[in-house]
């Protein structure tokens, strides 16, 4: 059975989110006042474990989607306002000028005043032909926001990439949305959970067994390793 003392040293998960975990400790004396006595090993150890679960199962359960839109379809507030009604929804802006003569409620500023940082405009996934449609599209420099929106994708961001045509298959944005699945694709994984390995996500390589693997991979093992030793 174990002491008082014991009991007040278990630790109380108080709150908890898909990657995060906020936990009170409290260690006391024998006379069951706080003492100040730094966390003990096991209770860190078991904190690595469950964020290395939680950001595991966040991955896996949520990953990021890409919603191509042009917004001279039917609806399209509407349509949006819903799509946007998830917090975790951002909204990238691919038009060279990011204003509507006919339809104001698209302008940038009206945009950015809805929807603030969630709203981002990038000119330079703009069609640099977007006049001429006899001419091939060309994006002005796809780099590095097809990157970067990649890197959003996979930390469980959905992105709305919005245009004025209504035509999918010959709008820019196609080649907009590929290219991000592409990027996206090609990032190096972990071989143990197919999470990202740095430079393109957080943490640092780490190896185990000889092969590179992510640092929660990297911090499981190590936990798994110091678990047979005792």
């Amino acid at each position: 059975m174990q002491t008082e003392n014991e009991q007040l040293q278990q630790p109380k998960i108080i709150n908890a989110g898909p990657d995060t975990l906020l936990v009170n400790f409290k260690f006391a004396g024998d006379d069951g006042k706080p003492n100040g006595d730094h966390m003990p090993e096991q209770v860190a150890m078991q904190l690595d474990e469950w964020q290395a679960r939680a950001r595991r199962r966040r991955c896996m359960s949520n990953p990021g989607r890409l919603i191509p839109f042009g917004y001279t379809i039917p609806d399209a507030e509407t349509r949006l306002n819903d799509i946007m009604s998830d917090p975790g929804t951002l909204l990238l802006d691919i038009r060279s000028r990011p204003v509507s003569r006919y339809r104001p409620q698209w302008n940038k500023s009206r945009l950015k005043a809805q929807w603030g940082r969630r709203y981002a405009h990038s000119r330079n996934l703009g069609n640099i032909n977007y006049k001429d449609r006899s001419l091939p599209i060309v994006l002005r420099a796809p780099e590095p926001s097809i990157t970067t929106a990649a890197r959003f994708l996979e930390r469980g961001s959905t992105i709305v990439v919005v245009c004025a045509c209504k035509d999918y298959d010959i709008c820019h944005r196609k080649l907009v949305t590929e290219l991000i699945e592409q990027r996206r694709a090609s990032f190096p994984r972990c071989p143990e959970c197919g999470d990202l390995l740095p430079p393109d996500f957080f943490g640092e390589p780490c190896v185990v067994e000889g092969r590179v693997v992510c640092e929660t991979c990297m911090i499981v093992s190590d936990l798994f390793q110091r678990k047979r030793d005792v």
